[in-house]
């Protein structure tokens, strides 16, 4: 299992989580753009002031915070972000999968970006998620536990849904517009998926939200065990 600590840091050389997949057959441009606009604007105060700003002293913020705030964000637009609902949570039949801080820390650190080099902690992500919430950037569903027909109980992870305040504060009107134009094409392409009778307020509809490692198990486990309720 991968753990992490801060050591290993260099503010001279920070750590990104730059996968995207761009060009033919790649990920929508626009993802393409947001993250490759966080490591532009990493150490540019000017942008996503408010998360600046959280800094009770006034001063800048330290380099290992930038580090983990843009490797936390560049690696949710690359692999977890759904355009059509801004949330990182994605629907596979009766569950909705979404990733927590430590499934986040663990594909952050086997990127070729940390390779060989201290991977990020779990707790790092979670105070990312926490200081982008408390200014506005993005919403955390609550967390939820059920009880599994077996008799053990389940954690449900905390969906995170990103804010229209974070575009405009990232790229202005632009990138929001250019967000809300392909998440429209989206949409639409969800509507044709769906067909007669079923609706996108169901298909969004967050209820049984697992982790990818419990949709995993869910997955191997036999028809009759995690069964709906």
């Amino acid at each position: 299992m991968i753990t992490g600590n801060r050591c290993g840091h260099d503010k001279t050389d920070l750590r990104f989580c730059s996968g995207i997949r761009r060009g033919k057959g790649g990920q929508s441009p626009v993802l393409g753009k947001i993250v490759g606009r966080l490591k532009w604007v990493a150490m540019r105060r000017g942008y996503l002031k408010k998360w600046h700003q959280q800094n009770d002293s006034g001063r800048r913020r330290r380099s290992e915070a930038v580090e983990a705030l843009t490797a936390t964000l560049q690696c949710l637009f690359t692999y977890y972000l759904q355009l059509e609902s801004l949330r990182c949570a994605w629907r596979d039949g009766d569950f909705v999968v979404a990733p927590d801080a430590a499934m986040i820390a663990k594909k952050i650190s086997r990127s070729p970006e940390w390779a060989d080099k201290p991977p990020m902690s779990e707790a790092r992500v979670r105070a990312v998620l926490i200081g982008l919430q408390r200014c506005g950037y993005l919403a955390l569903s609550k967390q939820n536990k059920h009880n599994l027909k077996d008799g053990r109980w389940v954690s449900s992870p905390k969906v995170v849904q990103f804010k229209k305040l974070f575009f405009l504060h990232l790229g202005g009107d632009a990138l929001w517009n250019q967000v809300q134009k392909e998440a429209t094409v989206k949409l639409n392409k969800i509507k044709d998926i769906l067909g007669v009778g079923k609706t996108l307020a169901n298909h969004f509809r967050l209820d049984k939200v697992v982790t990818p490692r419990q949709h995993g198990a869910i997955l191997a486990s036999p028809p009759d065990r995690y069964a709906p309720a």
